[in-house]
């Protein structure tokens, strides 16, 4: 906020100095009616927050960033009441700048289930690279201040900024590897076909989620020069402020890929190998049954989309967690087909930007 005030505070004394010097120019026709104009901008963020966490087996660590709107074509209309002050409702379209905001470490055991005990054999480590692109359509209604009549003119418009509809869309890329797998602890006859000593996990994920905030307010300042050409057409440059934070709201995953394999072997040809050894077993060993391997068994994404529950594809952000809300950190029985509650957290949209444009009058 230090920096959006000094910021502020700069383009205040650079309208007063040139309205100052435009009062001495020749002064031209009435700037008072109608008018529309269409800008090009490009923002640039300002104040960090907290964007992600990066976590460890020992650690969580907050990663801090901005969210940098990048260009944004707007159009707007105004109405002067009179040489100096007027009435001015802007629409934009921010396309967002893509950026990499969190990589984030992991670890989990491999373990499988033989006999009432779990054979910890691996621990699979995942690195995870996230890249957010946040694009919103805005409305900017503001009064306009305007310092002279002259051909050359500065201008000032303060007002709101309203998000009036817009996305986060984060793309995740996640590398998996292992230590080597210590099959020597499993209660196998025989050694398990197509693993040995060296084999690790390995994998990857690919998956595609949009958040969705909360409805928020804003502000806006822009402080500008217009350079009239003739009585109705002249051209402008300007420098704006937006100040915005948005609560989270909802997170949906909307792709998702993911592969597996440990050696040369898939989930599934593992599960067939080992199930296999069991079942070659001419008599009977109580406790020992067939096992299940899949991706959830070692706490990793389904393969697709269509096979991940509502649990894993939906977050709804809330104020408080509780014994109540469905999230293994404080209830053990949550339900797999509802979302998953998260803390919300405010993302942070402020910026400061460069348009340049032309305006009509009637």
């Amino acid at each position: 906020m230090k920096k959006i005030n000094i910021l502020l505070t700069l383009l205040m004394c650079l309208f007063v100095a040139v309205s100052t010097n435009a009062q001495e120019e020749e002064v031209s026709k009435s700037k008072t009616g109608l008018y529309v104009r269409a800008n090009v901008g490009y923002g640039f963020a300002t104040i960090p927050s907290v964007l992600g966490i990066e976590r460890t087996s020992t650690s969580y660590t907050n990663v801090y960033g901005t969210s940098e709107p990048g260009v944004y074509p707007g159009i707007a209309v105004g109405y002067m009441f009179n040489d100096y002050f007027g009435f001015d409702l802007g629409f934009s379209y921010t396309l967002g700048k893509p950026k990499v905001e969190d990589i984030e470490y992991n670890t989990t055991d491999l373990g499988i289930d033989l006999l009432g005990n779990t054979f910890e054999l691996a621990v699979i480590t995942d690195i995870r690279e996230y890249e957010h692109r946040t694009t919103q359509f805005r409305l900017t209604p503001s009064f306009v201040v305007r310092g002279g009549t002259g051909k050359v003119a500065p201008y000032a418009r303060f007002g709101l900024l309203i998000p009036v509809g817009g996305k986060t869309v984060t793309d995740t890329k996640v590398d998996i590897t292992s230590t080597p797998l210590d099959l020597s602890q499993l209660p196998l006859p025989v050694p398990i076909p197509g693993l040995d000593e060296n084999s690790t996990v390995t994998g990857s994920v690919m998956a595609k989620a949009e958040s969705f905030g909360v409805f928020s307010l804003g502000w806006n300042a822009a402080f500008g020069v217009d350079y009239q050409i003739n009585d109705m057409i002249s051209v402008f440059g300007e420098l704006d402020v937006n100040a915005l934070t948005i609560k989270s709201k909802e997170t949906k995953v909307i792709e998702l890929n993911s592969e597996y394999m440990v050696g040369n072997l898939t989930f599934e040809e593992l599960e067939n190998n080992i199930n296999g050894i069991i079942n070659s077993i001419p008599f009977p060993i109580p406790g020992l049954e067939p096992v299940e391997i899949n991706p959830a068994s070692f706490g990793l994404p389904p393969y697709t989309l269509e096979e991940a529950s509502t649990y894993d594809s939906h977050i709804i952000y809330v104020d408080e967690l509780t014994a109540t809300s469905n999230n293994p950190l404080f209830n053990n029985n949550v339900d797999a087909n509802q979302p998953m509650d998260d803390l919300a957290r405010r993302g942070n949209y402020s910026s400061f930007g460069i348009n340049i444009g032309v305006k009509i009058s009637f």
